[in-house]
């Protein structure tokens, strides 16, 4: 049923098609609609309906073969249908079949009974409803002759089996192919399936099935065959018969009469549930419901959904996609979550959180590959732990496992699911006719590596084969090595991963010998290579850089020169992006050739005289689509201030004990950040020739291209022409559709434009009201910005504003700039902002020091007044009062005086009201600055002295002789300051103040211990 909005959104064909089918109702005879075909350039657009395969080992098939009523009812019904008169017909739908006359040249009755002799024809020929086609190899029509003009054209017996099986699929007849072609179809896809003739058959040939939802049991569980005796369902079945066998039931006059009476019945009101209910109930059995039914619905809405909207994608931009299909990476529960919860059952969780905020930096464990945002400000360090590290306790392997690998097999993935895009299905299909199978490594991820290199194989071999098989034959056995230093890991991998070789160290062979030399003339020892080789979080560690070289060089000497790939992950922070840029540098500079015809920043290098170094073919598979300098790593080694660089995001959802050690509660997924290269060895994918969408798509099926020199050219000119964007290009497209496609080329192009022609995302797209912003990476290896409005393509707007991070773009754009970045740097703005603000922090650190001086001086003065003021036996306010006013303080109590009293026994007792506490205990060494108060004590007034003395005569009279010697000593030093203070081992430091005259801000000091 349509929807009222769905309704209103029609063209103007289809609802003039919906007014012919409301005017003649949906039962009446058939009519010609009146929707014109679709535009050629739009033919791309339409979603093509599946070929019906009926399998015999299907459900389908064996319902076709219990349901389908026999041939000659449906001819007896068919015929009954054809006799309609004129009297039923209205005018318009007469003249509708005068049309349809005019249009065959000849009476409908003619050429409805040539059809009839032409299906009476074939069924002659094929009388069984299963013919083999060993017997009948000329049904499907041009397959033949397609695989004989390739026989004829001479290629390889690989090329022919490949062509068979994009003709048939994995249903491939056994007189398709020859024995030689046969084996290597065999190869490389398995053995084919047994077929049938009706397989072959158009949509509209096919027999229809229909699936039986509601399927009655008895109580042993067999179906039961039933014939409802009463009226009113006897009725349905009735109808159901006509409607299956073809009749055509007509509208009444004021409603729909399903009856042969046109009478209403009560009973088709009700619904089919309960109508099998009651029948269930009448024959003492029940129903089984069909309990997918709801999910299957919602799959399939949701699948039309997905569909409908890579349909309004251009077919470019969807093959540029950077994303995983789903966007957001499970880990396996049967072989990578479950046998981990296993491991971790024997260990508190309390004490592996502890272990991993200790370890990575804190809550949030800023220093493992996670990344948090509110981790970002800190200091970027590597990850502490490393799969090769000799030395690991329990606890820190539990850590790695737990905490490392998660994120790890996520960018893991996404590395790899961007390198299969970009090299296509030949890739891994010539790695699985390897004898042996294909040799991959994992030399930093400590088995996450080798889950998603086994994921991907997975997902590329069920693709290869029917889902509809059972059992689908195992992928080709991979040989799988793994870099575990420490024993604890070690046991802990072999846990997790089966027929899996697990190594201490990898070799060295920087430093070994490939070859004879004059020094030992026997042949080099044979050195290990592997196909894949992936690397995460190693050259970060790495402290200096001549170490993260040799390490590369390592790596890359154990790549197989056929073909090998070496994929590189590091952190998506600054540091982690410079290792990953160093190791761009130093492969495109020593060991990665320029093409014949092409000319790069590094072309120079390579023809000087003085280069020593023997490189060979190899492209950057990803994500880089240049073979230029980076633009964002300038200058190289590290850069302070960075703020922009190229890394990429991948979400996965976290386990469970990860969830517990991070203490999240209300969200189990993370997004990764990370850098990464992919790069191939002894292949070179600009060399190839694409000529049609299917090189596109798998770039090594590609030729190689006759002439290197005209394919740099061509590729030059469709780098330039990536701004005006490839929107004519499409599936149906060709090597001979070019010149016609892109007016805008000079000359006529060899070849069409690849993925490696396109520039990609580097960061987020920006949406703004009627345009878009995006920052590209282009081909020429520069960072611009482009703006994609609405006026400039309806399709490349649309496109744009769905295109995410990481993709590749091309649609091509209206406008572009240079995007200014900031790369850190001693000149840069970035640089003397963040000198500016250090200088900012040392000086109001200094002002904080000298306040708080100036703090400590006020103190020491204070101490001093309270000193003098205990031996004269006053308050020190009173000094300040005997100055200014002149008057003698001899007058005024002494509150410091200890008074004594006689006891009636002769023993002598004291009383302490009144008195000075803080002046009881002074400070045994005073401080030494020359103060005013020291002025005062050294030189008197000479009232003060004269009302005074009394004082000091009773004062000394109470103290003995050794108190007055100490009193004389300590009054020295405060007189003398600090030049007078004896000091051991002295020496003279620079003092700095702020507030001193010019030339005297730094004056020396002595310190040291006192004698």
């Amino acid at each position: 049923m349509l929807s009222r909005a769905r309704a209103s959104g029609l063209c103007h064909g289809c609802r003039q098609d919906f007014q012919v089918f409301f005017e003649n109702g949906f039962c009446g005879p058939a009519v010609t609609l009146r929707n014109r075909s679709t535009p050629l350039s739009l033919r791309w657009r339409r979603t093509l309906a599946p070929r019906q395969h009926l399998r015999p080992l299907s459900r389908k098939t064996t319902l076709l073969q219990h349901h389908s009523p026999p041939d000659s009812d449906l001819r007896q019904t068919k015929l009954e249908n054809e006799h309609t008169s004129a009297v039923d017909l209205d005018p318009e739908q007469l003249e509708v079949l005068q049309e349809l006359e005019k249009a065959l040249g000849r009476p409908i009755n003619e050429a409805i009974d040539e059809d009839r002799a032409g299906g009476t024809s074939i069924k002659d020929i094929f009388p069984d409803k299963q013919i083999d086609l060993d017997d009948a190899s000329d049904v499907v029509d041009g397959t033949s002759d397609v695989l004989a003009a390739l026989r004829a054209s001479g290629v390889s017996a690989e090329e022919v089996a490949r062509e068979a099986r994009q003709l048939y699929g994995d249903r491939l007849p056994s007189v398709a192919l020859g024995p030689e072609e046969l084996k290597m179809y065999k190869r490389l896809y398995g053995n084919p399936i047994s077929v049938s003739y009706e397989e072959f058959l158009d949509e509209e040939e096919a027999s229809p099935v229909t699936e039986v939802r509601n399927q009655l049991l008895d109580q042993d569980g067999e179906p039961i065959d039933y014939h409802s005796e009463p009226a009113p369902f006897a009725q349905v079945e009735v109808i159901q018969e006509e409607e299956s066998a073809g009749h055509v039931l007509k509208p009444a006059q004021g409603g729909i009469g399903l009856g042969p009476t046109g009478e209403h019945n009560p009973a088709l009101s009700a619904s089919a549930e309960e109508r099998a209910a009651q029948i269930a109930r009448l024959l003492n059995g029940e129903v089984v419901q069909d309990s997918q039914k709801g999910e299957d619905q919602e799959e399939i809405e949701a699948d039309e959904d997905e569909q409908d909207q890579s349909m309004r994608q251009h077919p470019f931009t969807r093959l540029g996609k950077f994303a995983t299909t789903p966007s957001s990476v499970l880990l396996s529960q049967e072989d990578f979550v479950q046998p981990v919860q296993k491991i971790m059952s024997g260990y508190s969780n309390k004490h592996l959180k502890e272990m991993c905020e200790k370890t990575f930096g804190g809550p949030g464990l800023p220093d493992s590959p996670l990344t948090p945002r509110s981790g970002r400000s800190r200091q970027q360090l590597p990850i502490p732990l490393d799969a090769s590290q000799h030395l690991m306790g329990e606890m820190e392997a539990n850590a790695f496992i737990t905490t490392i690998m998660p994120p790890t097999y996520a960018a893991i993935m996404a590395a790899l699911v961007e390198t299969r895009k970009r090299l296509g299905s030949t890739w891994l299909n010539n790695l699985f006719a390897k004898e042996g199978g294909p040799r991959v490594l994992d030399a930093g991820g400590g088995g996450a590596g080798i889950f998603a290199w086994r994921e991907i194989v997975k997902a590329h071999w069920d693709s290869l084969h029917s889902s509809d098989r059972d059992p689908v034959p195992p992928p080709p056995p991979t040989k799988s090595v793994v870099l575990t230093g420490s024993d604890t890991l070690r046991h802990r991998a072999a846990a997790l991963l089966e027929n899996t070789t697990f190594i201490p160290r990898l070799p060295d062979y920087v430093h070994t010998r490939d070859a004879p030399t004059l020094e030992d003339d026997r042949p080099a020892q044979q050195r290990k290579q592997f196909d894949v080789i992936i690397a995460p979080h190693t050259l970060f560690g790495l402290q200096e850089d001549y170490m993260k070289k040799q390490h590369v060089q390592n790596l890359w000497s154990m790549l197989s020169p056929e073909g090998g790939v070496l994929i590189l992950i590091e952190k998506g922070i600054p540091r982690g992006f410079e290792a990953i840029a160093g190791a761009r540098e130093l492969l495109l500079e020593r060991y990665i050739a320029v093409p014949e015809g092409r000319v790069t920043a590094y072309s120079k290098l390579h023809n000087a005289a003085e280069d020593i170094h023997t490189r060979e073919t190899g492209m950057i598979v990803a994500p880089c689509t240049n073979h230029e300098k980076c633009p964002m790593y300038n200058i190289p080694g590290l850069s302070k201030g960075r703020k922009d660089f190229c890394s990429f995001q991948q979400r996965y959802i976290r386990p469970s004990y990860l969830q517990r050690v991070l203490g999240a509660k209300d969200r189990n997924h993370d997004d990764v950040d990370f850098s990464y290269i992919s790069v191939m060895k002894g292949e070179d994918l600009r060399q190839r020739q694409v000529q049609s969408w299917q090189g596109l798509e798998d770039s090594l099926a590609a030729p190689r291209h006759p002439d290197p020199q005209l394919a740099a050219q061509d590729s030059q000119n469709w780098t330039q022409l990536s701004q005006n964007g490839f929107e004519e290009l499409h599936p149906t497209s060709n090597l001979t559709d070019a010149p016609s496609i892109f007016a805008d080329a000079d000359k006529v192009p060899s070849t069409l434009p690849s993925t490696h022609n396109l520039p990609r995302l580097v960061f987020q797209p920006m949406k703004r009201r009627g345009h878009v912003l995006l920052d590209v990476c282009t081909p020429s290896g520069k960072i611009e910005r482009w703006t994609v409005p609405k006026s400039f393509s309806k399709q490349a707007y649309r496109d744009a504003r769905k295109s995410q991070w990481g993709d590749l773009w091309a649609l091509g754009a209206k406008t572009r700039i240079p995007r200014s970045l900031r790369l850190g740097g001693e000149d840069t703005k970035e640089a003397k902002k963040a000198r500016g603000r250090k200088e900012r922090l040392r000086q109001q650190a200094e002002e904080l020091m000298e306040k708080m001086h100036e703090e400590q001086l006020e103190e020491l003065e204070d101490q001093k007044q309270m000193e003098r003021a205990f031996r004269e036996g006053r308050i020190p306010s009173e000094v300040d009062d005997d100055i200014h006013s002149g008057n003698a303080a001899g007058k005024a109590s002494r509150p410091g005086r200890i008074r004594r009293e006689k006891a009636s026994n002769g023993i002598e007792s004291f009383t302490f009201d009144n008195v000075d506490h803080d002046a009881l205990n002074p400070p045994l060494f005073p401080s030494t600055t020359k103060t005013r108060t020291a002025t005062l004590i050294s030189h008197p007034l000479s009232k003060q002295s004269q009302s005074s003395a009394p004082a000091d005569q009773d004062e000394q009279g109470d103290l003995t002789v050794e108190e007055l010697q100490t009193l004389k000593e300590w009054d020295e030093q405060l007189t003398a300051g600090e030049d007078a203070v004896p000091t051991k081992g002295g020496r003279s430091v620079r003092r700095y103040s702020k507030f001193a005259p010019r030339g005297m801000k730094t004056a020396p000091r002595k310190s040291g211990k006192f004698r």
